[in-house]
């Protein structure tokens, strides 16, 4: 017979840390854009050619079709990375730049599903955030490349104050008393 199932919940304490922590680290990339801009930027950049190092010893490592499409996405990370870890300033416009239009056509996007969808529950919500992602991208170009000094720390910061936020409100409402997993017989 089966054992009981649980899933493993964090501990109350450790998620309030951790929520406390990014909302803190967060507001400070909210109060500092531009800092936040360039070390994200450098950041992507030691990703980047982390991940161009791995696929080129990927290609050289195994033999079949795809190994000279792998070597070549693995240069072009290599490069991109190194590009914008060298020239931080220059690659966080550039990082800029892909927002803003990544804005735009994601905002596009979500409101032609919200025009297909407009009768489903919950397509307003689509289509709001359709706008408001199309406005943002706007706001990102018009402003380029001088939005390269707010526009990605701003965003992150914000995003890391709510999800610091989120996790910290998760951590006061976790109840571990609670039964997790049911019996399965």
């Amino acid at each position: 017979m089966p054992a009981d199932t649980h899933v493993s919940l964090p501990s109350k304490r450790a998620l309030q840390v951790t929520g406390a922590v990014l909302f803190l680290v967060g507001a400070g990339a909210v109060l500092v854009p531009a800092v936040a801009s360039v070390t994200i930027t450098l950041f992507v950049g030691w990703l980047l050619g982390f991940a161009g190092v791995m696929s080129l010893g990927g290609a050289a490592m195994h033999e079949g079709d795809h190994r000279a499409l792998r070597a070549l996405w693995g240069l072009v990370a290599l490069f991109v990375g190194a590009y914008f870890v060298i020239f931080a300033p220059a690659g966080t416009e550039t990082l800029t730049l892909v927002l803003g239009i990544n804005f735009i056509a994601l905002g596009i996007i979500r409101i032609g599903g919200w025009l297909a969808a407009r009768r489903t529950p919950g397509a307003a919500a689509m289509g709001f955030n359709g706008v408001l992602g199309l406005i943002l991208g706007v706001i990102i170009l018009i402003d380029y490349p001088e939005s390269a000094a707010w526009a990605i720390g701003l965003l992150v910061g914000i995003d890391l104050m709510f999800f610091g936020l989120a996790l910290f409100s998760g951590g006061r409402t976790i109840d571990h008393t609670a039964p997790v997993g049911r019996r399965l017989a």
